[in-house]
C-alpha cells in the first residue's frame, strides 16, 4: 500500500509543484493590514483544496486573519485522532532590494553543488511544508480511499499572533486529539521530517 502511494507523488510531482507555486504567489503578509484580502485568499485556497482532495474544510473567522479547519475523522478507526497544524502567513519582504526576483513570483534555482531549490517567500516556512502534509493526504485517499487515521487540520493565518486572536473560533471545535503533527524541514539535510508536539500545546 505505501509503495503505491509513494509511487501516485512521484508520478504527480510535476502537478503538486504547480499547486504548491499557485498558493507562494499569493502574498499572505498576516503584519500588513494592506494584505488582509491576500490572507483570505490564501485560506480560501488551502480550505478549496483540502475539500477537494477528501477532506471537508472550512474557512473560519477569527479577530485576526481567518484560519482553516478540516475534519476527516471516523471514531471506529484504531489510533489515535490526529491535528496536522501549520500557518499559510509569511513575513514581509523588506528589504525587497536584496531579492533577486520577486518573492511572490516562485522559481526553481540551481545551487553551485547542483541541487535544485524552490525561491519564495513561504518556501520553507510554512506553506511548503504544509503543503508536504496535503499532497501526502492526497496520494493516500487517491489511492486506498481514505486516512489509516482520524485527522483534523488546522492552518491558521498569523503564527506569531497571540493565541487570543484565534480562540474565540477554535473554542467550538475543540476535539480530544492525542497528538498534534506539523511537517518541519532538517536544515542539516533538507529533508521533510514530521515532529511531534504534547498533547497539551493542544489547548
Amino acid at each position: 500500500m505505501l509503495n503505491a502511494v509513494l509511487e501516485r507523488i512521484d508520478a504527480d510531482f510535476d502537478q503538486s509543484l504547480d499547486r504548491l507555486f499557485e498558493l507562494l504567489k499569493i502574498n499572505s503578509i498576516s503584519t500588513d493590514p494592506a494584505f488582509a484580502g491576500d490572507c483570505r485568499e490564501a485560506a480560501a485556497w488551502l480550505a478549496a483544496e483540502l475539500t477537494r482532495i477528501g477532506i471537508p474544510a472550512s474557512v473560519r473567522d477569527t479577530i485576526g486573519h481567518p484560519m482553516v479547519v478540516g475534519h476527516l475523522a471516523d471514531d471506529g478507526k484504531p489510533g489515535p485522532h490526529v491535528l496536522f497544524y501549520g500557518h499559510y502567513d509569511v513575513q514581509p519582504v523588506d528589504p525587497l532590494e536584496l531579492w533577486e526576483t520577486d518573492p511572490f513570483a516562485p522559481r526553481i534555482a540551481t545551487q553551485p553543488d547542483g541541487t535544485k531549490i524552490i525561491v519564495a517567500r513561504g518556501s520553507g516556512d510554512d506553506k511548503g511544508q504544509l503543503m508536504t502534509f496535503v499532497e501526502a493526504a492526497r496520494a493516500w485517499i487517491a489511492e486506498t480511499g481514505g486516512l489509516p487515521l482520524s485527522v483534523s487540520v488546522l492552518f491558521e493565518g498569523r503564527r506569531n499572533a497571540p493565541r487570543r486572536r484565534w480562540s474565540l473560533s477554535w473554542t467550538p471545535t475543540r476535539m480530544s486529539c492525542r497528538s498534534i503533527w506539523r511537517w518541519s524541514a532538517t536544515p542539516a539535510c533538507g529533508t521533510p521530517r514530521p515532529r511531534r508536539s504534547p498533547p497539551r500545546c493542544a489547548g
